[in-house]
């Protein structure tokens, strides 16, 4: 009867399927908008007041894509950069004024009950964000990373991340170890019991004893003949 076999099952340790999905998802969240912006010219523009509305609330999110001031039309809502302080603010157009290789823009929001104070000369060359869609609330998620606390949380965030995913690959790294010093483990115990098992067998072979039949004694009348056959 041949004897049964036993299978040895090594106790990996399995890790879950979607921590690689969650790290690319956070990468592609992370990369998307540098991508868009460097490929399409595409960018976000966060509301922080509600001079937009009912076009953009306080907390709203508008995308924009990049054009030449020469394509500006009357109507667009621009992201221009206001020249007494210097800060971005997104109005519609009302007018523009071409001087030479220069446009003068005039702006108004919607929800405003005259138009800005001040206008905005720019180069007809230069490029300038204007809208084509809004997310709703999504610019409050901006607007706390621009802020102290929100850039102190982001950091912690990023160096929880960053000790999450070093403490990810050394389990994983020690689990690889451990499992393969359990396989050389299990190898070296299989080659010992075969090295045993060759002994006996060889030391069985060498001494095995011969069975010997033993000639009955010799009685009185065989001696006898014995003398009698060797004096003839």
């Amino acid at each position: 009867m041949s004897k049964a076999t036993k299978r040895v099952e090594l106790p990996v340790k399995r890790t879950s399927h979607r921590t690689p999905f969650l790290w690319a998802f956070g990468f592609l969240l992370m990369f998307t908008p540098i991508i868009l912006h460097a490929s399409l010219g595409l960018a976000i523009s966060p509301i922080l007041t509600g001079s937009m509305r009912p076009v953009a609330n306080p907390g709203d999110l508008i995308l924009t894509k990049q054009v030449t001031a020469q394509q500006l039309k009357v109507g667009d809502v621009a992201v221009l950069r206001n020249p007494t302080d210097y800060s971005l603010y997104a109005h519609r157009i009302t007018s523009i004024t071409s001087s030479g290789t220069n446009e003068t823009i005039q702006t108004k929001g919607d929800n405003n009950p005259a138009p800005d104070a001040f206008k905005v000369t720019v180069s007809k060359l230069e490029t300038i964000p204007i809208r084509f869609a809004t997310v709703r609330w999504a610019g409050w998620v901006i607007v706390g990373f621009t802020s102290h606390m929100g850039q102190l949380l982001a950091l912690l965030a990023v160096g929880f991340a960053i000790l999450l995913g070093g403490s990810y690959l050394f389990t994983r790294e020690r689990e690889l170890r451990e499992h393969r010093a359990l396989i050389l483990g299990l190898d070296s115990g299989k080659k010992g019991k075969k090295s045993k098992k060759g002994k006996k067998s060889s030391k069985g072979k060498k001494g095995k004893s011969v069975n010997r039949v033993k000639a009955p004694p010799l009685t009185a009348k065989r001696t006898q003949r014995a003398k009698a056959l060797t004096s003839k």
